[in-house]
C-alpha cells in the first residue's frame, strides 16, 4: 500500500510539474519611464519613472544593413533582426495581452511596442504628447485604438501592419488630429492623410478637399478599399501609402 501510495504522488508531481504555468513578474527602467511585466495577467505596465522625463527608450538605435548588422537579410531591413534595437520586454512579447501606459507617461519612442502580435488592448493616458515611428507597428491582433486629447505628433508608420485594426478614436478634445465619417485619420488643418485602419470595412474611400499628401504608409495593406478618389488639392503621396492594397482596383485622379 505504502509503495502504491508513493508511485502515485510521484505520478501526480510529475504531472504537476509538466502542465503546471509558473507566472513570472519582471520589470525594469526604459528612459525616462519604469515597465512591469506580469505573465500571469499579461499585462505590460509603463509608468513616469521618480525624476525621470516621462519619455522612453528609443528602441530603434540604428537602421540595419549589410554593414553594421550580420543578422539582417535585407538592405535597410528595420529593427526585426538588430538585438540591439528591440524593446526589453521583447522577449516575452508572446505573453503580453495588455498594454497600460500610466499617467505621467508623455512620449512613446520609437517601436515600443513593435511585434507584439498578441496584443489585443492599450490603454493611453492625457498626459500622452507623442507616439513613435513604428511604436504598434506588427500589433496583428489589436483591433481598436484610442488616442488622447493631448497627442499632437502621430509618427510615420506608428500602426502599420496592424492587419486586424478596424477602428482608431481620437479624443474629441484633440487639437491636431480628427477621424472623419469613413473613419480615416486627418490631421485637423485637413492637409494631410494620417491613415486608414487596415481592416476597416469600407469600398470606396473619398478624401477631404484641401489634402495635400498622404502619410507615410497611410493606406498600406489596407484589406476592403476597392476605389479610391483624390482631390484635386493633392500633390504628394508618400513612401509607402499605397503599398500592399491587394483590393484596389481604381484610383480617380
Amino acid at each position: 500500500m505504502v509503495n502504491f501510495l508513493r508511485k502515485t504522488w510521484l505520478a501526480l508531481s510529475l504531472i504537476l510539474l509538466c502542465t503546471g504555468v509558473h507566472a513570472e513578474v519582471y520589470s525594469d527602467v526604459s528612459g525616462g519611464t519604469e515597465w512591469r511585466l506580469d505573465t500571469e495577467t499579461g499585462v505590460l505596465t509603463i509608468s513616469k519613472r521618480e525624476g525621470g522625463s516621462g519619455i522612453t527608450e528609443d528602441y530603434l538605435a540604428k537602421w540595419c544593413d549589410y554593414n553594421n548588422c550580420e543578422r539582417c537579410n535585407e538592405t535597410f531591413s528595420i529593427y526585426s533582426r538588430c538585438e540591439e534595437s528591440r524593446a526589453p520586454w521583447y522577449n516575452y512579447r508572446s505573453s503580453i495581452k495588455t498594454i497600460i501606459v500610466e499617467e505621467g507617461v508623455v512620449e512613446l519612442e520609437t517601436a515600443a511596442f513593435r511585434d507584439l502580435t498578441n496584443v489585443t488592448s492599450v490603454s493611453l493616458p492625457t498626459s500622452l504628447t507623442t507616439i513613435g515611428h513604428e511604436a504598434f507597428r506588427n500589433c496583428t491582433s489589436l483591433d481598436s485604438i484610442y488616442v488622447p486629447k493631448n497627442v499632437c505628433n502621430l509618427k510615420d508608420r506608428w500602426v502599420t501592419e496592424c492587419s486586424d485594426l478596424s477602428v482608431i478614436e481620437i479624443d474629441k478634445a484633440n487639437q491636431c488630429y480628427f477621424v472623419d465619417k469613413y473613419g480615416a485619420v486627418y490631421t485637423k488643418d485637413t492637409t494631410t492623410l494620417v491613415v486608414l485602419p487596415q481592416d476597416m470595412i469600407i469600398n470606396e474611400l473619398i478624401i477631404i478637399d484641401g489634402v495635400t499628401s498622404f502619410a507615410t504608409d497611410a493606406l498600406y495593406g489596407h484589406k476592403h478599399l476597392t476605389q479610391l478618389r483624390l482631390p484635386a488639392s493633392m500633390t504628394v503621396v508618400e513612401y509607402g501609402a499605397l503599398d500592399n492594397m491587394k483590393s484596389l482596383k481604381t484610383i480617380y485622379f
